[in-house]
């Protein structure tokens, strides 16, 4: 097996396993601007005289909101206290995304409880487009039905959250009635769910905890899932029969941890769409449909847009699926269509040829200086490290280089993040560099390559 990763660290330290809140700066442009108090329309008022850069700061305490914050301006932060310390209880559509008009939105540092569609994100047009460069981060999100619900083309990340009992999202696209090629993979064309900590252990938990209809693009990667309780699909991407639209256009998830109990029916269950499914471990599970893939009729024609006949609209088509890991072994999806959908012909199971994820982080993670507010500069004291990793029989061959002199450390953790292998802490010099780390007696999973270069640290994650 080889991995290949190439890292720029030019963002601040990423923990593996993001548990509570962090700490927050103010944008690096703009004002900032203090909502007298968390009363919805004290916050509203402080959002309409925000500015393109501002920070509108809330303050800790706990309110209850019923009516609706509208965003319909764009590039601004919304900054609480930290989850734990700014609490909102949500009502429906609490934040409501005006199209295109809110793009480059942040809201971070903020507890959202017992929401129904937290986040809406409203797409306007045709097809519908809907808010591009959403960042959500730090925040947690307990007992929602929807945390964010789009009708558009929504681009951005959620990263570093914390989701406890809560359906993350619901995402129609733009539904655009073009006709359907290979897209493009590994672009920024989707919204993206990254670095987030997501457990489920209550029975009334909402079905999913991303569903994806009408012509929606996105990612999930590099997340952890805690589930003690039986629910229905975790990872879902519907057909064109549900919506009486398009259906999923692509979606990518790989890199994810999924601590399963055993009795969930299946935890990724693809029906329509394109993409990739790789490097997924699943642990605790045992009822073999750990990934899924039909026909959004089910083959069986009871949807008036049943698969009856070839070709289907939005069928599962151009998917890769590789090295997903079920209890230390290997495992292909479990085909329900067959008569529909052909191996080595809509789907693959073996590394799709070209492809390369987006990177990762997502950029729009990077953060300000702590002290300064202003972006950090990748000049000092180093502007680049890449790296590149390859196992063979266990053992591992990381090479990186560095543009300049720096302090380096590196080392090994699990997916739980408990330090596994501690590989360099040294100065090495400009140029290029080698280490190797024997993993032949270690149990198969997934493992974080932590690298440090002077006061920059990042993380890349790989399959044993």
């Amino acid at each position: 097996m080889s991995v290949r990763c190439f890292l720029n660290l030019k963002s601040l330290t990423k923990g593996v396993l993001f548990c509570g809140a962090a700490a927050f700066v103010a944008s690096s442009h703009g004002d900032v601007i203090k909502a007298k108090s968390l009363s919805q329309s004290e916050v509203q008022s402080a959002v309409n005289s925000a500015s393109p850069g501002d920070t509108v700061v809330l303050p800790s305490g706990t309110q209850s909101w019923s009516g609706q914050l509208r965003i319909e301006k764009k590039n601004i932060t919304i900054k609480g206290a930290g989850a734990g310390s700014t609490i909102i209880n949500a009502g429906s559509k609490t934040i409501y995304l005006s199209g295109e008009s809110a793009s480059g939105l942040r809201i971070t540092g903020i507890e959202f409880r017992s929401g129904n569609q937290v986040i809406y994100a409203s797409g306007s047009g045709s097809p519908k487009q809907a808010v591009k460069n959403l960042r959500v981060d730090h925040c947690k999100f307990q007992g929602n039905y929807i945390v964010i619900e789009t009708t558009g083309g929504a681009t951005g990340v959620f990263d570093h959250n914390e989701f406890l009992n809560s359906y993350a999202a619901r995402l129609y696209g733009s539904n655009d009635p073009n006709p359907r090629p290979p897209y493009p993979l590994g672009t920024s064309d989707a919204l993206f769910f990254e670095d987030n900590i997501i457990t489920a252990n209550s029975s009334g938990n909402p079905p999913h905890w991303i569903a994806s209809n009408s012509h929606s693009k996105y990612v999930v990667r590099h997340n952890q899932f805690n589930y003690s309780k039986s629910l229905w699909d975790i990872v879902d991407a519907h057909g064109a029969c549900e919506v009486k639209g398009r259906g999923s256009a692509t979606w990518e998830i790989y890199n994810n941890v999924f601590n399963i109990c055993p009795t969930i029916s299946r935890v990724i269950h693809l029906r329509g769409g394109q993409g990739v499914v790789f490097n997924n471990t699943f642990k605790g599970y045992n009822a073999g449909k750990a990934i899924t893939i039909t026909d959004y009729a089910l083959c069986n024609g009871s949807c008036t847009q049943s698969c009856t006949k070839l070709p289907c609209p939005d069928l599962i088509n151009h998917a890769y699926f590789w090295n997903n890991i079920l209890e230390g072994k290997a495992i292909n999806p479990v085909n329900n269509c067959s008569n529909y959908i052909k191996l080595d012909k809509d789907y693959f199971t073996y590394e799709m040829p070209g492809y390369k994820p987006y990177t990762y982080p997502h950029p729009l993670t990077k953060e300000p200086d702590n002290a300064t507010g202003i972006l950090r500069k990748e000049s000092a004291p180093i502007s680049a490290i890449s790296l590149t990793a390859r196992m063979s029989d266990g053992l591992a061959q990381i090479s990186f280089s560095l543009k300049d002199e720096a302090p380096v450390k590196m080392a090994i953790y699990n997916a739980n993040g408990v330090l596994v292998k501690e590989l360099i802490d040294e100065v090495k010099t400009a140029g290029n560099h080698s280490i190797s780390w024997d993993a032949t007696n270690i149990p198969a999973g997934l493992y974080i390559v932590r690298a440090t270069a002077g006061k920059l640290q990042e993380s890349f994650t790989f399959m044993r």
